[in-house]
């Protein structure tokens, strides 16, 4: 690739030991004709921030980031040994030109969001995770699925995203939370999509229709609402 390609708008970043099943590997081979995807297989801390660091670097075209991994209620990583906590990763990609969508195929990775304070700034437009135990085969199934609703012929709007997962992965409990930007403290906090009838009073459709009526207007309305897609 010369230095006048796009940078790829997609990162699969497989965190997991050498010994251990590679779940984004197939998905990766399946769109990589259609879309310009980068792939890495870390085993270290140091190797898969690195790869997270390369891709954002200079990339306007960053999209959407996939790390798969193990988790916990604090921490991502290939062992106990080698990990972030969710924090540092919030940290981290609060650092983006301008934040990505992220993909989380690790147990337990609904607690990711829940764990960044409140900041000006977003580390993530929204976040797809899991609650309890999740599967390499139940992983391929979703990121597939998520590739494809990346198709600039097949607008796919972030509140349509997690019904059309969990159609497809009916005994595993999918999550999303999205950046809900509130007008006392013009801050943005993560909220489970799920909770936003109970919690906030309205729904996620509600939000993204009238961001200025629910928040403090700083998402964007309806017409820009739906994913940025990849560049072919």
């Amino acid at each position: 690739m010369s230095l006048k390609d796009p940078k790829p708008p997609i990162l699969l970043l497989q965190w997991l030991d050498p010994d251990e099943i590679k779940e984004a590997a197939g998905p990766f081979r399946s769109f990589r004709k259609e879309v310009l995807i980068q792939y890495v297989e870390s085993t270290t801390r140091a190797e898969a921030l690195a790869a997270i660091r390369q891709w954002l670097r200079d990339n306007s075209n960053a999209q959407f980031l996939y790390i798969g991994s193990h988790g916990n209620d604090r921490a991502l990583g290939a062992n106990p040994r080698e990990y972030i906590t969710w924090s540092e990763l919030g940290n981290l990609l609060r650092k983006t030109q301008k934040p990505v969508v992220l993909w989380l195929g690790a147990c337990d990775s609904r607690f990711a969001a829940a764990q960044w304070k409140r900041r000006k700034q977003k580390s993530a437009l929204w976040v797809v995770g899991f609650q309890g135990k999740v599967l390499p085969t139940q992983l391929k199934r979703a990121l597939s699925r998520l590739l494809r609703m990346t198709r600039i012929d097949n607008i796919i709007g972030a509140d349509q995203e997690l019904p059309l997962l969990r159609k497809i992965l009916p005994r595993t409990l999918v999550t999303m939370q999205y950046p809900i930007c509130e007008k006392g403290y013009r801050t943005y906090r993560y909220v489970d999509v799920d909770r936003f009838p109970g919690e906030l009073g309205f729904t996620l459709t509600q939000y993204l229709d009238n961001p200025r009526k629910f928040g403090c207007g700083a998402n964007l309305a309806r017409r820009k609402r739906s994913k940025r897609k990849h560049s072919h």
